[in-house]
């Protein structure tokens, strides 16, 4: 997986369940399959059985859609820090008209 330029100072870590004890939340990232310099960041709620995500480029207004993403999710749940872990796997679309509106491209 090449890695993302714009997003150099982010701390891998490993995978955490959420817990309001611990005062961080855990946002996977993971790039698109067949979608060079796209990526998928995503938060899940064990509590509402919901997931949180947004899709952004590896370019400025990607880094600046992924702080806003990240401080969403912070403000929500009354967290003092957000964590990103960047996994290796990708994130594989079965319908292309969801990539398509996620990406805002044709594919």
């Amino acid at each position: 997986m090449k890695p993302i330029k714009s997003i150099k100072s982010i701390n891998a870590t490993e995978p955490k369940r959420e817990s309001r004890a611990s005062n961080s939340l855990q946002i996977m990232i993971k790039q698109v399959e067949d979608k060079e310099g796209e990526y998928v960041a995503y938060y899940r709620s064990e509590f509402l059985n919901a997931t949180y995500l947004v899709y952004f480029r590896d370019n400025i207004f990607g880094s600046v859609a992924l702080h806003e993403f990240s401080e969403m999710i912070k403000s929500k749940y009354k967290e003092s820090e957000v964590k990103f872990e960047i996994s290796n796997e990708r994130v594989q679309f079965k319908s292309k008209a969801l990539l398509e509106a996620m990406s805002d491209s044709r594919v």
